[in-house]
This record gives structure tokens, sequence and C-alpha cells, in this order.
């Protein structure tokens, strides 16, 4: 359209256009909202008619039959040699030499000298053989030509004359590439090397080099620069554009365009708008009637999570019917609290319990890698697993002034256990100091002298 490469975000807009809205409301812009002004058609160029294979094998067989040479047939067809003989070997045909005789090539040579070319090259070239063919051909055809001679001006480093040529010296100052200066000259980006290091303008080429670097960068920048304030002001239009069409659209149109407008490239969408549209449509009625849908219930039949509703409704802007969780985040003192605890013999449970966080949050590594242990216990008595919490539990109901067997009935276990745990509270087992011990690291406070927390449950 504008003769540039159309960048992914104005696809992206042209797209949204194309499969939300109906075909009417494209087709139904007023002239006065064109995007684009027409653009008139160039002039196209004449196409060139290409025979068919069996038409060109045809033409082949009879150019043959005729006499003309291989190289006269590929003349004739505007073809290469290798592609008269393909044809050739795909119709049978028994195409003449492929080459002019020699003695016509050296009766060639001696009319191209009478005619005044007195240089191989002007030979080779008007007759548009190589150099070295020509000088195969000039025994036999009994003349002598020479190479064309060099006009030597100015001297080399070595004190050798050379050849200053004016026009590859322009294109130096202008900081030209080896490559398009070679092809200037008709020689090799070698040879213009070659040729800078003997009139010793090799490092003052360097220097217009980068200079001419420079400033095709600068022109990369601004043309670059330009072409994203085109596309701004298009996109900014298409957009003005598509808002102006969701403002006819009913509610759930108007959600899904909001969604797909969330995202970074339309074309990015992992739910048809179908699916979009019939989702909201669900959220619609719910609302209408009072109802309230889980995010199972308005992504039943489309094979959605639930997880990824909320994530479509949370991008339109709306909440779940239910309400939404709030986010829990990790405060960077439990954050470290965590890591320590990592290196004790306890449970993910107990690390939980004691700094009144979520479970998977006191299972997170948190980069260093390491992990509670599983099926972590402070004891065993008489089949009974002694974990830190329940341990920590019955010595702070203990000090509140519960006695063994209203502990035994809170937290439902066996009067005994509750007794042997009383009993081992600063002698036997001690289990007081044990988790004490594991406090004191864990929160990183050596003032801790009771083996429970005042803010903990229990």
């Amino acid at each position: 359209m504008l003769g540039v490469k159309v960048p992914r975000i104005l696809k992206t807009k042209i797209f949204e256009i194309v499969h939300i809205f109906a075909p009417r409301y494209v087709e139904g812009i007023p002239e006065s909202e064109t995007l684009v002004e027409d653009v008139p058609e160039s002039p196209s160029k004449p196409t060139r008619r290409y025979k068919k294979g069996e038409e060109r094998i045809e033409a082949i067989r009879q150019e043959a039959t005729d006499g003309l040479s291989i190289d006269a047939i590929a003349e004739q067809e505007g073809i290469a040699i290798s592609t008269v003989e393909h044809y050739s070997k795909q119709g049978g045909i028994r195409l003449p030499r492929k080459s002019k005789p020699s003695k016509e090539r050296i009766e060639e040579i001696i009319r191209a000298a009478d005619g005044g070319l007195e240089y191989i090259e002007d030979v080779a070239s008007q007759l548009r053989l190589a150099e070295s063919t020509v000088i195969g051909y000039l025994p036999k055809a009994g003349i002598k030509l020479k190479h064309r001679p060099k006009a030597y001006v100015g001297k080399a480093k070595s004190g050798s004359r050379i050849t200053r040529k004016l026009e590859i010296d322009k294109l130096i100052q202008e900081g030209r590439t080896l490559a398009y200066m070679g092809e200037i000259d008709g020689t090799t980006r070698e040879n213009i090397r070659q040729y800078l290091k003997v009139t010793g303008q090799d490092k003052e080429w360097k220097v217009y080099r980068q200079v001419a670097r420079e400033a095709k960068k600068q022109d990369r920048q601004f043309e670059k620069q330009e072409k994203s304030q085109l596309l701004e002001g298009l996109v900014s239009i298409l957009d003005t554009r598509v808002r102006t069409l969701a403002r006819e659209e009913p509610f759930a149109v108007q959600m899904t365009i909001q969604y797909i407008q969330s995202l970074r490239y339309a074309k990015s969408a992992k739910y048809s708008y179908e699916s979009l549209i019939t989702i909201f449509e669900r959220y619609e009625d719910a609302m209408s009637n009072g109802e309230k849908l889980s995010l199972a219930q308005l992504g039943q039949g489309f094979g959605v999570f639930p997880s990824a509703i909320g994530r479509i409704l949370n991008r339109a802007g709306l909440e779940p019917m239910h309400g939404s969780r709030g986010r829990i985040r990790t405060s960077y003192e439990n954050m470290e609290a965590v890591q320590r605890a990592h290196g004790l013999e306890m449970s993910g449970q107990d690390i939980a319990y004691f700094l009144d966080v979520p479970y998977n949050m006191a299972c997170q590594g948190f980069g260093n890698g390491r992990r509670p242990r599983m099926n972590t216990y402070l004891s065993n008595f008489e089949r009974v697993n002694l974990n830190y919490r329940l341990t920590s539990k019955i010595y702070g109901a203990h000090d509140r002034g519960f006695n063994p067997n209203k502990i035994a009935q809170l937290f439902d276990i066996d009067g005994d256990v509750v007794s042997h745990v009383l009993n081992n509270r600063s002698i036997g087992e001690n289990y007081e100091k044990k988790i004490v011990d594991v406090l004191r690291i864990m929160l990183d406070d050596n003032t801790i002298s009771k083996p429970y927390l005042e803010r903990s449950k229990g």
C-alpha cells in the first residue's frame, strides 16, 4: 500500500476489523473516513508469454530441422543453451554441434582484427568469447593481437609506476564498498583492495568508509523514525475506528474487543471469537438474572480451565461473580525465614505454622534450590508422630492454664501423648529446648525463650 513492509501491529488492527465486525460495517465507512487516499494504479508492465513445454519442444525440433546451431536456437527462443539441451532430450531431438566450427571462429576473429580491433579484450568482448579462447585461435588465424596496454601515471610505494583510476578515486572519497567499486571498474574487490594499498589510499579509504557508515546509519534511523510516526498515525486511526464500531455492538462483543485489544497481537488470542462472545454472553445473562456462575460454568463446553476464564475476565476489566482471591505476596522477611528453615529438620507444615504463611509458600525454594524435608518429626511416642507444631501447641495451652485432659480434648489426641510431652519438656527428650533452638534460627532471634510464639495458633 505504501511501498513498505506492513508491520505486525498494523496487521493486528486490520485483523481486528476484518474478523470481529461484519463486512457491512467495513463497507459502510463514509468516504470522509477513508483511512488512506486512493493511490492510482501504476501502469502494468507488458507480460511476457512463456511457451509451454510441448510448444517449446516442437519449436526446437523445427529450428533444428532448419539447420540452426544450438547457440542460434537458444538465442531464437530466448533461453539458455542448457535449457535447449533439456528440452531436446525430452523430445528426442538431435541437435547440431553446440558451437561454431573452428574455421568459422577463425574467420570471425580475422574479420574483427581487420575491422580495426587490435586488443584481445576487445575481440573477446565483441565475439562473446573468453580471452583464453581468442588467444588459442590466434596461431591458427595467423594474426597477432596484444593485450590492452596500461597507461601509467604516478608512482607506487615500491617505486614502480601505476595506473590512477580517477573514477575509482572519486568513489574512494565517497566511502564506497570494495565490491561496489569492483563492479564499477569491472574487476574484483580484491583488485580494488590491492589498488588502494599500492596507491597509498587504504587508510584514507577506511576513514571515508567509516563516515559513510555513520551517515547511512543516521539515514536508517531517520527512515525508521518516519515509518514509526506513520505507523502510530495509522494504528491510531484504526484503533479509533474499532472503538467506534464497538460502541454499536452488544455487551459481549464489546468485552471480546476489550480482551483482544489487551493482548499484544490479536492473532495471539488462544480462543475463537465465537467462544469469547459466548463466555461474555453467559456472564451478561447471569448478571441480568441475579445469578452467580462459577468460572467453570462460564467456560463449560470450550475445554478452557477456570483459571484461564479468570484471566479472560480480568483482561476485559470484569470480576469473577464469586469474587477474586487477593494474591498473597511474600515479604522479604518471610522469604529469608523460609530459606533459613529449609536447613532445619522441619516439615513444610511446621514451617508454615510458625511463620503464619501458606504451605505452598513454605515449600518454595526462592532461588536457593532447597526444599523442606517430607515426613520430618520432632519425635515418636507409641506410634504417634510428634511434630513441632503439635508439641508447641500443647506447651502453649498448658502455660495458659489448660489441664492435660482439656488439652487432649482440644487437640483430639490421646491423654498419654499429652502427659509424655509435658513430662519431657525440659528433661528426658527436652522438647522445649529443641523447639526454642529451631525458632531462634528460623526467626533469627536469640531472645526467644518459650517453645511457642505468642502470635501462633492454639
